[in-house]
């Protein structure tokens, strides 16, 4: 790992952050809503927000071989972390976004369903039926959303705490701190690993615990 590397990464995610920003600004003028749109629009901002995490893995890696020069750490510390901002900013501008033109698809739905004079035939099922799984696709997708984000998020966090970990036990063994303190930092630090992978688990059974409830509702209406 180099500056060089980091150097080569930092310009594709700066294209990729602006071609994402590009297809949010067609998607919000209204001057191109298409599914492919949408689909781009999120696989630009999946691969915006590895290739930060990737920079942001580059850096950490230069600081604990004392790689870099502190004049050139900072200001790679400040690109990162705006590269982030970016990508959070990004990541909740889109799903706000998608969220609001589904919701708009699903009410639009439901005006023909309930105005139609076909509302008790099999043509009026089918467009009542087609409401629900729009329903359960956009709970679907904003569950998702939100994992990634926090997902994303932990794994920022764990990085950081490995850095700041590592630095620590650095300094206390400079120190001449006894072996026994070293050991509680650790033991402390596999706490924290657990309780992270322990929210990582617990938020996923949620979103399986609110698909499952979707289903339950879209069955039940269906059979009414």
């Amino acid at each position: 790992m180099s500056l060089e590397t980091l150097s080569a990464l930092y310009p594709k995610a700066t294209k990729s952050k602006n071609e994402a920003e590009r297809l949010l600004e067609q998607f919000e003028l209204g001057l191109d809503r298409s599914i492919a749109l949408q689909q781009r629009l999120s696989a630009i901002l999946n691969d915006f927000c590895r290739q930060v995490t990737e920079l942001k893995q580059v850096l950490d890696k230069l600081k604990s071989s004392k790689s870099i020069d502190r004049s050139q750490e900072k200001i790679w510390d400040r690109r990162i972390d705006n590269l982030v901002s970016d990508s959070n900013s990004l990541r909740e501008s889109i799903s706000k976004q998608l969220d609001h033109i589904h919701k708009s698809q699903i009410e639009e739905q439901k005006k023909l369903s309930y105005s139609s004079p076909e509302k008790n035939s099999g043509v009026g099922a089918l467009i009542r039926e087609k409401a629900i799984w729009q329903e359960s696709h956009i709970a679907i997708d904003h569950a998702l959303e939100q994992a990634r984000s926090i997902v994303f998020n932990l794994k920022n966090q764990n990085r950081m705490l490995k850095s700041v970990r590592k630095k620590a036990l650095d300094m206390a063994s400079r120190l001449g701190i006894s072996h026994s303190l070293l050991s509680n930092i650790e033991r402390r630090n596999l706490v924290d690993q657990i309780l992270v992978y322990g929210c990582i688990l617990l938020t996923s059974l949620i979103f399986i615990t609110i698909y499952l409830f979707i289903h339950y509702v879209y069955q039940k209406k269906t059979k009414e």
